[in-house]
């Protein structure tokens, strides 16, 4: 008959609580991550900015991609498209001074031929 080591089965359950903590903690930063999303183009489409789309790039590090749209037909910003960038990086940079823990982001204007006229990337954390 085998008897078993009680450290050995110890070691076996704080291996097994550690995996599950980690998975745990994944899966609940992965939906804030979400939701960090949604509520960033929810609030931009409250000032009324055109937001085409808010979409997650990375999880690690969090880079979302904003895109506007422009009421330019051709390859130049229009007047109001330089305060509605200004607006969605001012919302951006809020979004991670309160904690989303959003490290950059891009942002994207299409004219009304879907094509990019403007793109930007911003780095948000201090290094």
């Amino acid at each position: 008959m085998r008897t078993t080591n009680p450290l050995r089965a110890l070691l076996f359950f704080v291996v097994i609580a550690v995996a599950v903590g980690l998975a745990t903690y994944a899966s609940i930063k992965v939906n804030a991550q979400n939701q960090y999303t949604s509520d960033i183009a929810e609030r931009l489409k409250k000032r009324g900015i055109p937001v085409r789309y808010v979409v997650t790039l990375k999880r690690i590090p969090y880079e979302i991609e904003i895109a506007l749209q422009s009421s330019s037909d051709d390859d130049h910003l229009s007047l109001e498209d330089n305060w509605f960038m200004q607006l969605t990086r001012r919302e951006a940079t809020l979004a991670y001074r309160v904690g989303t823990g959003l490290d950059s982001f891009k942002l994207i204007v299409f004219n009304t031929e879907e094509e990019i006229i403007y793109s930007t990337q911003t780095y948000l954390y201090p290094e």
